[in-house]
């Protein structure tokens, strides 16, 4: 398709010989999944259970942010929290709505329009909680934000403290990523 006859006009047909997969194609190029066990294992690369270890632990080392790395480290414990409670609201809407889970695999459902208009009252309890997770995911990214700037500017010829920015850029975007609600 980039080729200098398609914008020119010049071609005349256009074969797709993978048609049977272009409705999955498509549906996985719009799909965001955002696993618990995704989220947990960011929020460990931040700050690890145990308080002792993770990117925020290396950066608290080198910064001037020492406010935003105590942000960042609260909204990691209340995250971890929170994501554990959506979870648990998050299963008890799918069961309702006749879902049944697999003791090894989950469950899936194909989500058709927002589960607030289907199912408002069955979904109330997980909205709240979702609606906390996101306020909180926007707190962690600006306060990472402010942590990997700050490194970037006073400790840029630190290998040590560049690896931190790009561990928190990449934690960041991630987290950025998925702090949208359905």
């Amino acid at each position: 398709l980039l080729t200098p006859q398609w914008a020119e006009g010049r071609l005349g047909f256009l074969v797709l010989d993978e048609a049977h997969h272009l409705e999955d194609a498509a549906t996985s190029a719009l799909t965001l999944e955002a696993s618990r066990g995704t989220l947990e294992g960011l929020l460990a690369r931040l700050l690890h259970p145990d308080g002792t270890r993770g990117a925020l632990v290396r950066a608290r080392r080198w910064t001037r942010e020492g406010q935003a790395v105590q942000q960042a480290m609260g909204a990691v414990r209340r995250l971890r929290k929170q994501v554990a409670q959506f979870g648990g609201y998050l299963r008890d809407f799918l069961v309702r709505q006749g879902v049944r889970f697999h003791p090894r695999y989950g469950a899936a459902w194909r989500m058709r329009t927002a589960p607030r208009r289907t199912h408002a009252i069955a979904w109330e309890p997980a909205e709240r909680a979702l609606q906390e997770m996101v306020g909180e995911l926007a707190i962690l990214t600006k306060a990472l934000e402010q942590i990997a700037a700050d490194l970037a500017e006073h400790h840029p010829h630190v290998d040590r403290a560049m690896a931190v920015v790009r561990e928190l850029e990449a934690v960041r975007e991630q987290v950025a990523g998925t702090s949208e609600a359905p």
